[in-house]
């Protein structure tokens, strides 16, 4: 149920725009640091999903899903799953 996302440091750039559902976008090089992120529905400021602390380190490579409903009181709540192949 979850429209095509944006994926965005908080309060600041979006890193990722409109990522439909079951697609991938292509790897980002980034500055090892500790940010916080934020899903938001395309074209919006309300956060659909919150991840603070990302701590990303140096030489790694993270995949980040977002897995669930997000539409308010489903039992299937959005969440995030990040992986380290």
């Amino acid at each position: 149920d979850t429209p095509p996302v944006d994926v965005a440091v908080k309060h600041s750039d979006t890193a990722f725009s409109a990522i439909p559902f079951r697609k991938a976008t292509p790897y980002l090089g980034v500055t090892p640091m500790t940010l916080d992120l934020e899903v938001r529905p395309t074209g919006s400021d309300q956060t659909a999903l919150s991840l603070p602390n990302v701590q990303l380190q140096p030489n790694t490579t993270y995949s980040i899903y977002a897995i669930g409903l997000s539409k308010p009181n489903t039992p299937n709540k959005l969440e995030a799953l990040i992986l380290i192949p």
